[in-house]
Formats: structure tokens, sequence, C-alpha cells
């Protein structure tokens, strides 16, 4: 019979064992180690998914176009009063304006790649975003579309005061930019935003660790988040039960575009599945069949772009004919 006193000893080793192991996974998931980012990466560089391996050059020449574009740099203070940062491209017979919200621990001309150059070359001005703690923004957490959501309503508040004059406007982000839009949802936006697209986003911060740490690393959930919650409440100032997109795009009046890849196993397909089916009001859902995460674009160029020139037809089309 195995004596109580070793069980105790092997409970507390159990518990110190999660306690360290959540904030080891607290450290190297919300805190920005800007050392981490790969701005231009190349075929065979460390931490680059296989499968972006045959699109990576035709990747890298549209974020390197993106690039080099003559932006204005914005700046913009924060409630919590980080400095953040963003770029303003203005186009040429200019009919809508789009606002990029780039993913977790990437940079705006990476995740704007895909459609970037094909907006501005078909009237589209843009905005692009460094979202907190990313690029030139101040900020030590990543919160995962809890903070990043208010960034981006009084980001739309700016470039519509400042350069939308009255144009119609819309929110496109990609994998946590695109949680960053929907949160956004359920913020005051300005009356001239019309429109969502939202690439591979996930339901909420909890969500995303749970599948990381369930389905990727056979961890079991409860055991960790609880108290990486905590920490996150105590040392970043959100939690990871927060904020649901499911509850921000419910009730929204925006025309909402959901896109997925079909064999995303980092972001499940399934969340943008769910967003689509509590969302009550227009919503359209692309699944790309065989793109893994962020990566739909290169997928199905063709079926891609015709779905955001549809969200835009649609959502003009409601502006003008007094519906909204």
């Amino acid at each position: 019979m195995m004596p109580y006193g070793f069980i105790g000893l092997v409970v507390l080793i159990l518990i110190a064992a999660d306690i360290v192991f959540a904030f080891v996974f607290f450290d190297r998931s919300i805190v920005m180690h800007r050392e981490e980012i790969v701005n231009d990466p190349m075929p065979g560089d460390k931490g680059i998914p296989l499968a972006w391996t045959a699109h990576l050059l035709e990747i890298k020449r549209n974020a390197a176009w993106m690039r080099e574009q003559r932006y204005e740099r914005v700046f913009m203070t924060s409630r919590d009063e980080l400095r953040l940062a963003g770029y303003w491209l203005p186009a040429e017979n200019e009919k809508r304006v789009v606002m990029f919200f780039h993913g977790y621990k990437s940079n705006p001309w990476w995740d704007s790649s895909g459609m970037g150059q094909y907006l501005h070359e078909h009237g589209c001005s843009l905005f692009l975003a460094d979202q907190r703690a990313h690029g030139e923004s101040e900020g030590e957490y990543i919160t995962f579309g809890v903070k990043e959501r208010l960034d981006c309503a009084d980001w739309a508040k700016l470039v519509c005061e400042k350069y939308a004059h009255g144009l119609p406007v819309y929110l496109f982000g990609v994998s946590m930019g695109a949680t960053t839009v929907m949160l956004a949802a359920s913020e005051p936006l300005p009356e001239n935003v019309l429109g969502i697209a939202a690439d591979c986003g996930f339901t909420s911060a909890y969500d995303e660790f749970a599948h990381i740490l369930g389905d990727n690393m056979h961890i079991p959930p409860w055991a960790v988040l609880p108290l990486v919650d905590l920490i996150c409440r105590k040392k970043a100032g959100f939690r990871l039960r927060e904020c649901y997109t499911v509850d921000a795009i419910r009730h929204t009046d925006l025309v909402i575009l959901l896109i997925h890849g079909g064999s995303d196993d980092y972001v499940p397909t399934e969340m943008s599945r769910d967003n689509f089916d509590f969302c009550y009001g227009r919503k359209h859902l692309l699944i790309v069949d065989g793109a893994p995460h962020a990566l739909s674009y290169y997928f199905d160029p063709k079926g891609y772009r015709n779905a955001v020139v549809d969200l835009f037809n649609e959502a003009e089309s409601i502006k003008t004919g007094g519906k909204r």
C-alpha cells in the first residue's frame, strides 16, 4: 500500500509543475518577445510552416510590394496610454477604405500581402495597423483581441475623421486580426464602417489556447488555463474568456464575410462555422478546401477576391438603398 506521505509528495510535485508550466505558457504566448518575429522569412527558415513553402516566394513578392509603398505614418494613443502606429496609403480614384489588422506575432505587410495590392489597384485606400506590442506600436502583452478590439474601434474613428471623408470603410483581419475586427463589431463604430472581412479568426483566447493545449500538445486545458487566466488578469489586465466573437457579431448590422481554410489545424475551421451560425445578420462564409492557416487567398485567389468584392457590393448597395 502506497504511503500517504509519498502520495502527498507526488501531488505537490504535480501542482508545482502545473504552476511552472502556466507561467511558461503565459511568457511564451502572452508576453511579446519581439526577437521571435520573422519579418522577411525565406524557405527553410526556422518556424515557417511547411505548408507555406509552395507559396512563400509569391507571398514575399506581394509583401515586398506592400512594404515598399509610400505610406503616411500615423500614430494614436490607446485607452491604456500606449503609442500605437499605423500606415496610410491613399489610392487614385478611391472608392472605399480598407483597414487591415494583422495576426499574432506577424506584421501588416505580410498579412495583407494577398489582397493588398489588388485592392489598392482597384480604388481602395489602405490603412495598415501595427497591433499593440507589434512593429512600431508599444505594448508588452498580446491580448488576443480583447484590448485590440478597442484599438481597432479607435483607429476606425481616426481614419473616418481624418482620411475617409464619408467613403465606405471596411475592417479586414487575418488570424488574431480577424478576431480583433470581429470583436470590434460590438464597439461603437463610425457610420461609414459598413462591413468586416475576417480570415481564419478564433472565437476567443480561451478557445484557441484550449485547442493548442488539448489537440496539438495533448495537455488537458482544464489543468492549465485557470492558472494562465489568473496570471493574465494580474499581469496583462485581461481574461481569457472576457470576449467571444460569437457574441460580438451576433446582432451586428455590419455585413460579415468569414473566410477559413478547410485544412487549418492552428485555428480550427469550426470556429468560423460557429461564428457564421451565431451571426443573425447579413453574413457569408467561404471555406477554401485544402488551405491551411492564413493561406486561403493563395489556395483560391479568384474565389477569395470575388467574395471580398461581393462584400463591398452588398454593403454599399444596402447603404445607398437607405436600409442601414
